[in-house]
């Protein structure tokens, strides 16, 4: 008898406390919701020409074994291009990067311009989280001073529970 309360115990305490475990086979689509340039992988953004930023939003999904996962998930971002400049310099310097064959970033060159006030600008938002959906978005925020440049957004999502676990889109924007 003892040994059945025992056993029942054990059986009802486990079921009781159920452990979440995320699964181990998320997808990531990323979408730069623009055409594609000459029926290329390369998105293409028309830039304003009446003003230094050209604000427009890309978007994307995560799913977990094609359904929505089970909690919200962080998705940071990055983009080839940024600029900065000093307090009270009167140039502005672009700084241009490529991902290379490690996924790491490179600066490819760099081009100065008359600054218009003093700030460091990044292209893009650096963070998004998953709606309820799966669904995700950003702003990105090329200049005019980047006209003829081709702009590689990066999205990675990264396992809360298993670092190793990441998973990297990029997607390409033609500037003219």
């Amino acid at each position: 008898m003892k040994l059945f309360l025992i056993t029942s115990l054990l059986i009802v305490g486990c079921v009781s406390n159920p452990v979440w475990v995320e699964p181990d086979n998320y997808t990531m689509t990323l979408d730069g919701r623009l055409p594609k340039k000459d029926g290329t992988e390369v998105y293409d953004l028309a830039l304003l020409r009446d003003r230094v930023q050209t604000i427009h939003r890309i978007s994307g999904s995560l799913l977990s074994d094609g359904v929505i996962p089970y909690v919200e998930q962080k998705i940071q971002f990055e983009s080839s291009h940024y600029w900065s400049f000093s307090q009270g310099d009167t140039l502005v310097t672009i700084y241009r990067r490529n991902v290379d064959i490690n996924g790491r970033w490179v600066i490819v060159d760099t081009q100065t311009v008359i600054a218009p006030d003093s700030m460091r600008v990044p292209t893009t938002n650096e963070w998004s989280y998953t709606d309820k959906k799966g669904e995700f978005s950003s702003m990105i925020a090329p200049t005019v001073w980047m006209l003829g440049d081709t702009m590689t957004i990066k999205a990675i999502w990264t396992s809360k529970w298993y670092q190793t676990d990441t998973i990297r889109k990029f997607i390409r924007i033609a500037l003219h």
